[in-house]
């Protein structure tokens, strides 16, 4: 035997592996005439285990092999039937058939057709499912259609023409009539009533109103006519009846028929409705009856498919055609029978039940449904016959035709892989010729490599000769950075003479500085306290003990003050206002904490910088006095002064005078000075610790008296830039749209960026009337804004309040001034007498202020013992301010956004924190830090600011550059912040892009006109949007937004941000408050 070698399929290892399991591997090389029929039967099972066929026909292993051979062949052939192979065997002997494995198919006839339908069970069961949901489906709707088409029949037969007879018609004329009448083939049956009939009937009909109606109509005083009722056999025929009975008009001269009426239109129509009915639940059921036959056919075709196998086996072993359907024939006739009674039994059961709920429903008797016993045998027949016979015609006609194709395949299956067999064969004789080949081509680019290589070698030579030249090269750069290394050592040598130079004249400036020491130290020598001189430093130690009485004195008067019931705020302003007036012409020291604005480190724009001026009021306690004066400053600070502090104010004496004496221009001493603190202050690091000028801190004097002049924005020192931290609530800068966290870039051309912050104020203010050109910078925008600001008399009115709908009362606080107080509790007891029965505080765009105002705010909301604020500071104690208020009833909500800084996020944590009020809007600035503010001490009219502590919620959380994230978010439109259009690039028209155009079309849509985009292209739904924009100002309709067009977009957006009905915030925070009183309510 050869065995035909195929490359990495080991055919020859896998046959005589085979061989070895039929035990004919020594027989491998003889030829088959030379073998045994047991062993051809082996050999042909050798080449079954190596094929691995679908199916092996084998003989009987019996006859003339002997009992042990036809033993071992059955094994093998059980072997290669365990690996998936079905055996098919023609055989007397069921022992024989009983030794497989697997499962094995024993046809006997008249049996098989009722075992297949339990022996395939899930497969009947879903073919009976099948024939059950389809004929359901198929019933409800005919019953349905049978239904409805008899309720069309009833209400056709109800169709009546009324002869209406003129009046005083005699009564052998009437007669006449109902004989002509009754003679008509179409009419089934007529019917006289008199007039008096007919006003019975017609009361009866009316029922209760019958009475006002016909009041005044009596049997002597009738209106209705006589009439003939007729009813006609086919409900169709009732217009052909009608004009036969007008016809009748036209026989008699008396004319007596006054009008036939039957209600043409709605008969018409109703005939129309039905008759469409009618067709329409037909062709229904009959499309229904093709789908129930398209899904019971294609369960059957299913079943059968899933059989093919066994018929395909069937077939092969020699099984007739009605020996293979007869069984078919019966598992059909079964399961269509099977699933129509169940059917028939569903319909029966669900019609009954149908019948019995309408029979006790007065309204459902309406509903005059068919009898069941007048449609159930034939329904039932018709199913049952139908699914019966689909199932008997799909299986006789399908049967055969799978398995006769699975025999076509079978045999099909063993000849492709004989033919796959030779074409491998082929193939691997085809590889030997072209390795053969292969070999002698390699070695042909054998041959080509080595004369390749002689090349190569060649070109390595020519390498070599130019590597050497390189080297020589090599060694020229060499010897030229050798004489460039002594150029550089005679260099270094120069510079090491310079330094020694240098060393030397340092040498000299110490032997001056020695000297002048030495000057020094003669000089302090000399100055000997004389008599008078201690007499002046003990009259200054007097004075000073003095103060601190006064200040005990003081301290004393404010708790007799506390104790008093907690007089009212004004005389606590009042009493404070002259605490420092009072001590002012004897102390060299006060100071103040200011937070964020006011008291807590307000820096102001265009009027105001800080808040640190006016009473001196503790943050904790509320006392109204000096503060300790620390060593080193007043006036005994070159008496009581460390030696290093000394040095360290010599060394700046110095600098100023080296500076006075040698600079090449003229030097004000003053603007030294103030620029030496400067540069003090901004070595901190920190945008709230800043010093103040003369003219600057007596602008913020200004401000703090209640007015003062400017554009009205707060603003705050970052890193070199003038940051908005908010404007003010009116001020021109509001309505000029400057935002908080905008940066002011430059002013009227004049650039801000790295001047200190009272220089930058000065450059924004002005004089009232006059125009600011301020150019910001602002998140989000790739851009420089412009505005065009007027500079006017900022009114500090702080706070605001009305009422809203369903007792929600708001108050709007600006800044917590002096006076905010005592007008917070003004107008809270103005919404207190009006029923409130909420409140909202908004302080929205709010930068701070006085901190003991806002205590005494919050002091009316957070219940006693509470804590309002706490204050740490840099050795990290804490002082707590506690409320001894009562709280309030009423649910509180606080409305904030980004602009919302320093007291008012103290307020809005205490309130959350600790009066459980609901916080709203936007995450708030984010100011956690306590300045100090020190003015006497300068003793010039200036002022430092220096941040001395931070200040934590009553829960201890320090909000610093974080701020305090509202429970409820909510933000305001886009167009709240949209930047104003730059009128130095106007016109803007169509097919335009810029973000002027995009600003435009934010407050076009922002005002409702709808541009359908805000991308900044200008297209034909902008131009459309702004020529309705400017019809409604009055505006000639250009669509281009020329200077005029975009002051009026702005205006109108600015009055719209300035409408409370367009506040997103103010709703939602209303809305909350609303929901809280409503739930307040509930509570019992």
């Amino acid at each position: 035997m050869e065995v035909i070698e195929a490359p990495k399929r080991h055919i020859k290892k896998r046959v005589m592996e085979v061989l070895d399991l039929v035990g004919l591997r020594s027989k491998a090389n003889r030829e088959p005439s030379q073998l045994s029929g047991g062993e051809q039967q082996r050999i042909a099972i050798a080449r079954a285990i190596v094929n691995n066929p679908s199916v092996i026909i084998a003989d009987e292993p019996t006859g003339n092999l002997d009992p042990e051979t036809s033993w071992g062949i059955m094994q093998l052939l059980d072997e290669i039937n365990f690996r998936g192979t079905t055996i098919v065997m023609a055989t007397h002997n069921k022992d024989i058939v009983n030794t497989m494995r697997k499962r094995v198919i024993a046809i006997e006839r008249g049996q098989i057709g009722f075992k297949n339908v339990f022996r395939n069970g899930w497969m009947s069961v879903a073919s009976i499912m099948s024939i059950i949901v389809s004929l359901l489906i198929l019933g409800v709707f005919m019953l349905l259609v049978l239904n409805v088409n008899s309720m069309a029949n009833q209400v056709d037969s109800q169709v009546e023409i009324s002869t209406y007879l003129e009046l005083n018609v005699d009564e052998n004329l009437r007669n006449t009539l109902e004989q002509e009448i009754s003679a008509m083939p179409e009419v089934s049956e007529i019917r006289f009533v008199s007039k008096e009939e007919g006003l019975k009937e017609f009361r009866e009909r009316l029922g209760a109103s019958a009475d006002n109606v016909l009041s005044g109509f009596d049997v002597d005083n009738n209106p209705l006519p006589e009439t003939i009722e007729v009813e006609v056999i086919e409900p169709e025929t009732v217009t052909f009846v009608a004009q036969k009975i007008e016809a009748l008009n036209d026989k008699h001269p008396e004319k007596p028929i006054m009008k036939v009426n039957y209600g043409k239109e709605t008969v018409e129509v109703l005939f129309k409705f039905t008759k469409l009915v009618r067709n329409i639940g037909f062709i229904f059921v009959g499309g229904l009856g093709l789908m129930s036959m398209f899904l019971i056919s294609n369960t059957i075709r299913v079943t059968i498919l899933a059989r093919r196998r066994e018929i395909g086996i069937m077939k092969l072993v020699g099984a007739t055609n009605t020996f293979i359907r007869w069984p078919f024939f019966v598992e059909g006739a079964l399961i269509g029978l099977i699933g129509s009674a169940i059917t028939v039994a569903v319909l029966f059961f669900g019609y009954s039940r149908l019948m019995a709920t309408i029979g006790q429903d007065v309204f459902m008797q309406m509903l005059n449904l068919i009898p069941l016993g007048d449609i159930w045998l034939l329904f039932g027949t018709l199913l049952i016959g139908l699914a019966s016979l689909l199932a008997l015609t799909l299986l006789a006609s399908l049967t055969l035709q799978p398995s006769d194709g699975y025999a076509k395949s079978s045999i099909s299956d063993i000849d492709q892989q004989i033919q796959q067999l030779e074409s491998k064969a082929a193939s691997a004789k085809k590889e030997q010729q072209k390795a053969a080949s292969n070999k002698k081509e390699a070695q042909h680019y054998k041959n080509k490599t080595n004369a390749y290589l002689k090349v190569v070698m060649e070109q390595i030579n020519v390498d070599q000769h130019l590597l050497d030249e390189h080297k020589k090269d090599k060694q020229l750069v060499v010897d030229k950075k050798a004489e460039l290394d002594v150029q550089y050592a005679e260099a270094k040598s120069l510079y090491a003479q310079k330094k020694q130079r240098k060393a030397q004249l340092n040498e000299k400036e110490q032997e001056k500085q020695v000297l002048l020491a030495s000057y020094d130290a003669k000089i302090e020598e000399s100055e000997e306290l004389t008599q008078e001189q201690e007499d002046v430093l003990m009259q200054i130690a007097s004075k000073r003990s003095a103060l601190l009485q006064e200040k005990n004195k003081l301290r004393e008067q404010q708790a007799a003050a506390a104790a008093k019931a907690k007089a009212a705020a004004a005389a606590r302003a009042a009493a404070a206002a002259k605490a420092p007036t009072k001590v002012s012409s004897n102390s060299s020291s006060s100071t103040s904490y200011s937070s964020g604005n006011g008291i807590f480190g307000m820096p102001v724009s265009g009027a105001r910088v800080s808040s640190g001026f006016g009473p001196r009021i503790h943050p904790i306690t509320g006392e109204v006095g000096l503060a300790k004066t620390a060593p080193g400053e007043g006036l005994l600070a070159s008496v009581t002064g460390t030696a290093q502090q000394k040095n360290d104010l010599k060394k700046i004496e110095t600098a100023m005078d080296l500076i006075s004496s040698n600079y090449y221009k003229d030097v004000d001493r003053t603007k030294l000075i103030d620029g030496a603190i400067n540069g003090m202050m901004e070595s901190l690091g920190d945008p709230y610790s800043n010093y103040m000028g003369q003219e600057t801190a007596a602008q913020f004097e200004e401000s703090i008296e209640g007015s003062f002049t400017g554009i009205g924005a707060e603003v705050s020192s970052q890193d070199g830039n003038v940051v908005v931290v908010s404007p003010i609530k009116g001020s021109p800068a509001e309505k000029a749209g400057i935002r908080a966290k905008d940066m002011i870039m430059s002013v009227n051309g004049e650039s801000l960026q790295g001047l200190e912050l009272n220089k930058a104020v000065n450059k924004i203010r002005g004089p009232k009337g006059s125009e600011a050109k301020v150019q910001v910078k602002r998140a989000g925008s790739s851009e420089l804004i412009e505005f065009v600001i007027v500079r006017a008399d900022i009114d500090l009115e702080t706070v605001y309040a009305h009422m809203e709908d369903n007792g929600v009362g708001v108050i709007s606080i600006t800044q917590f001034s002096l006076n905010t107080g005592d007008r917070f509790k003004e107008e809270l007891a103005k919404l207190e007498k009006q029923n409130m029965k909420g409140l909202i505080i908004d302080v929205r765009n709010d930068p701070g202020g006085v901190l003991q105002v806002v205590i005494d705010i919050a002091e009316q909301f957070v219940p006693k013992g509470k804590v309002i604020v706490q204050v740490e500071d840099k050795n990290g104690k804490k002082e707590q301010s506690k409320s001894n208020g009562s709280g309030k009833s009423y649910p509180i909500t606080v409305l904030m956004n980004k602009g919302s800084a320093s007291a008012s996020e103290i307020l809005a944590g205490a309130l959350q924190q600790s009066a459980g009020a609901t916080l709203v809007g936007e995450n708030s600035f984010g100011k956690g830090t306590v300045q100090t503010s020190y003015d006497k001490q300068m003793g010039d009219g200036s002022l430092l600011k220096i941040t001395i502590a931070k200040w934590l919620t009553p829960n201890g959380d320090w909000i610093h550059e974080k701020g305090i994230k509202p429970d409820i978010a909510v933000n305001q439109p886009d167009y709240f912040s949209v930047a104003p259009i730059n009128k130095e690039k106007l016109p803007l028209k169509y097919d335009s892009n810029s973000t002027d155009v995009k600003s435009a079309q934010t407050m076009l849509r922002g005002l409702d006109f709808k541009p359908d985009r805000v991308d900044g292209y200008y297209d034909q739904k902008t131009e459309e949007a702004v020529k309705a924009f400017q019809k409604q100002k009055g505006i000639q309709a250009t669509g281009q937004i020329d200077e005029k067009t975009a002051e009026s977009l702005e205006a109108a957006l600015i009055e719209r941000i300035a409408n409370p009905q367009y506040d997103a915030q103010l709703k939602r925070a209303i809305e909350n408050v609303s929901k809280d009183i409503s739930s307040a309510v509930s509570k019992p």
